[in-house]
Order: structure tokens, then sequence, then C-alpha cells
């Protein structure tokens, strides 16, 4: 029987999952996030986390071997992080492995290259606005630094070749693939859509949008949502970007921001405005950016899920922002949600959603990467969502369109 899922997408985090759905949704394809692993959530395209980003190399393998072998889809989409951030050889090996067991003759092609976000990859090492990403402030991340910008050196068996010699690679080679434009990236992919269902496509939510837009198969009609009313932005990334964007937000629009302290396990509000904003920013406190212990990260993400989710319950936000994966991944658990349905891109890396099952069934929510975006990247989100302004009476709400 032919498996009824055109694509399974495999990430290491939720942000990564949504981001790269979305590529998809936006190109008329039926595609979903699978929040559990039991979840009956399907679609043409279905994704899926495995939360292995900041994993050791061997629990990232496991995790994603396990993942991939359990899919019955037509093709696998691995996604890793664009600036190779955290266990991307394990998460590799494992995609690998797994895949092996329905094609023995199963390759792995890496190339995670999103030039839309400066992200490029030339002679098998990637470069973030033309500088190397170990020298940019990936190599100084807070969880998952990155040290070492060639992915051949990264991954084992790994090296550079030449799109055409993709066809001939032996079973269980592992490709490296340079791209450096838009154009490059789709010359591959229809080379790629061409090498067939053996390959394990590995790389970012850039390389997916070639492969939505370029794989045959009858599409719907995208019908771009846009909520309006007022937003509730959870930042839980410990990433500075995420903070200086944050900080921007804050003073443009003189929106509410409530600090959850973590050490303490207690928050304060800290109202910049003498009436309520409908913009509400909860995050993690400033002094703990740039730490280095991953378990921050956890605490971080659990203290913030439960206060957020006290204020969707009390303010009844029309959207939901969430900044980090592990956050993202937090709230939407203490939120009953089972899976999500994308509908489009708030901007470019920050998937609009809504939430599919429990008490929040339709809420729409978008996410975002911590190291993703310019100072300015909150600000546009809300103007393109319509965040803190009325709901647009000829746009359908996103639980209206939610199967």
């Amino acid at each position: 029987m032919t498996p009824s899922i055109r694509i399974a997408i495999v990430a290491d985090d939720l942000t990564g999952a949504s981001d790269t759905a979305v590529q998809f949704g936006r190109h008329g394809w039926s595609a979903c996030v699978a929040l559990t692993d039991d979840s009956d959530i399907t679609g043409e395209v279905v994704a899926r986390s495995t939360a292995s980003r900041a994993l050791a190399d061997h629990a990232a393998f496991e995790a994603t071997a396990r993942a991939v072998a359990g899919i019955d889809a037509e093709r696998v989409y691995l996604k890793i992080d664009s600036t190779a951030r955290g266990s991307i050889a394990g998460q590799i090996g494992g995609a690998l492995e797994g895949w092996r067991t329905r094609h023995p003759d199963a390759i792995a092609v890496v190339c995670p290259a999103y030039p839309e976000m400066g992200r490029t990859v030339e002679q098998g090492g990637i470069l973030v606005d033309g500088v190397p990403v170990d020298r940019t402030a990936i190599g100084v991340d807070p969880v998952t630094p990155v040290h070492e910008p060639s992915l051949v050196a990264r991954i084992p068996r790994a090296r550079v070749v030449d799109i055409a010699d993709v066809a001939s690679a032996e079973p269980g080679a592992v490709i490296v693939l340079d791209a450096r434009s838009r154009a490059e990236i789709d010359a591959l992919v229809l080379e790629l859509i061409n090498a067939g269902p053996k390959v394990v496509v590995a790389g970012s939510a850039g390389l997916a949008e070639s492969f939505a837009r370029l794989l045959p198969g009858e599409r719907g009609e995208h019908r771009p949502a846009r909520p309006g009313g007022p937003a509730l932005i959870v930042v839980s990334s410990l990433n500075p970007v995420s903070h200086a964007q944050a900080d921007l937000l804050i003073s443009s629009l003189s929106a509410q921001s409530i600090v959850i302290e973590p050490s303490a396990a207690e928050a304060h509000a800290q109202s910049l405005v003498r009436e309520p904003s409908p913009v509400t920013v909860l995050r993690t406190s400033l002094t703990r950016v740039g730490e280095r212990d991953s378990g921050v990260a956890d605490r971080v993400a659990d203290l913030l899920a439960a206060r957020a989710v006290d204020e969707i319950v009390a303010r009844r936000p029309a959207l939901v922002g969430l900044v980090g994966g592990d956050g993202a991944r937090a709230v939407l658990r203490r939120l009953g949600a089972e899976g999500l349905v994308v509908r489009d891109a708030a901007v470019e890396g920050a998937p609009l959603m809504a939430i599919v099952g429990g008490p929040h069934d339709g809420l729409a929510v978008w996410t975002k990467a911590g190291g993703f975006g310019v100072d300015d990247t909150l600000i546009r989100i809300l103007e393109r969502t319509g965040a803190a302004s009325a709901p647009d009476a000829h746009s359908p709400s996103l639980k209206e369109e939610t199967p």
C-alpha cells in the first residue's frame, strides 16, 4: 500500500519542525506538526521533533533512528539546524540507520543552506552572512555553540561532492553539497527528487522550501490567515538575539514585560505603560542569558510554560508567539495540544499555525528559533499577523480552518 504521507519531517527541535512544515503549507500541501509520539495527526506532510539538538551524539543517534524507522512515508526529510548547532552527526547517522530498515540502499545528502537567512554552504563549510559560523554569535551560543564550520570535519564519513555524483553514491554514503543561492538549491533539489526515496535529505527549512515548490503533486489553495487581536509572546530562548528583539519590541510598542527568574522560581511584572498593553512579553531574566549550563534551558522552559498558560487563560490572547524550541514544546504540552496545522509564515523563519486538540483547539500560534532574525523581527511579526489590532473580518479564523 502506498503511504498516505508524502514527506515525513524529523526535526531536532519543535521550532525546526514547524518552520519546515510551513514551507510545504505555503505551497498548498496539507502540512501538520504532530506533538506526541502517539498522535494520529496526519496529512501529506507530517513533522515531528525528536528534541535531540542538545543531546549527546549517541543519544541523538538513537532518538533519530527510532523516529525514522517508525515512519510510514514516501520520503523522509531530516531537518537540521541551518548553522549546524548541536548533535548533527548523531542525527544524520541515526536517520540513515533508521531509513535503511526500509531502503537498504539509502544515502544521506546534507545541505543546511538557507540563503534568505544568510546561511550558505561553501566548500563543505557553513557561512553566516559570508562569515564562518564559528566566528559569529553562533560560536558562543549559550547551549549548543559551534566551534567547527566544516560539515565534513563534524560528520563521520562525510565528503563534499558534486550533485551529479549523488546517483552513483554507494549505500550508506554521507554527501555534503554546497549551495550559495536559491537558484543553486533549486538545481540540487530537482536532482534529489529524481534520485528517489532512498535519499535522506538533511537540510534546513530553506532547502525544504525548494522541495515544497518543486515536488510534483496536486496542491490545495493556500489561504493566508491574519488572526488579529491581543498577543502574548513567550521568549524561552537564552540566545541574546531573542532578547535584543524583545527589547526593541517593548520599547517601540510599550508592551508589558513579565520577567521570569529561574533561580528564584518566581516572576515579576514590569508594566511600562499605565494602561494594559495589547502585547505582553513573557521572558526569562536577562541575567541568565549567556549561561552555558544546558539545564538552564529546561528550567526556564518549565517556569515560562506554567506562567504562559496562566496568562493565556486569564487574557485569552488571539495570538501566542513562542520564541525558542524548549519553551514552545513546554507551553504546547501544558495547553494539551495534540498537534499543529500550519497556515502561513508570519515572516521568514516564523510559521503561523493553529493548535489541534485540547481545550485551546484553534488558538493561533507562531514559533521562531531563538537565534533567527534581526532586531525588528518581533515587530514585523506583529505587523504581519495583525496582532494588537482588530480582527480582519474578511479573514477566516484559524479555528474555522482547522480540520
